[in-house]
């Protein structure tokens, strides 16, 4: 006699999932709500399935870098360059100007705040 219950919803190719919507920033929740399943299940998929823990761990590794980066950008303040085309004399140029974004003391403060030590 074989157990009856809910069948095994996980299949090997939600690891590669998991990680690209972790990379967008996804949460537990929102991997419950994308995989159709409980939150609770994805914190047990996380610690009891190595690659799919890893795999979520990696892409949030990312995410949360790239919104480091950010936040320290605009605490700090940066020069972005930007690029666009001109007509001059009747031919396209390409023109390349800076654009300061002065330092955000509101970035700052929460920065400082919730930095890693």
């Amino acid at each position: 006699m074989t157990a009856m219950g809910r069948p095994n919803r996980f299949g090997p190719e939600m690891s590669a999932q998991a990680h690209n919507y972790c990379l967008l920033g996804a949460t537990n929740e929102d991997l419950a709500e994308f995989f159709g399943v409980h939150p609770s299940t994805i914190d047990r998929w996380i610690a009891e399935r190595g690659e799919f823990g890893d795999a979520v761990r990696r892409g949030r590794v990312v995410a949360d870098s790239q919104g480091a980066r950010g936040l320290c950008d605009r605490a700090v303040g940066h020069d972005r360059k930007v690029e666009h085309s001109v007509i001059v004399d009747g031919a396209l140029k390409p023109v390349t100007s800076t654009i300061h974004y002065p330092p955000n003391v509101q970035a700052c403060i929460f920065w400082l705040r919730n930095r890693r030590c």
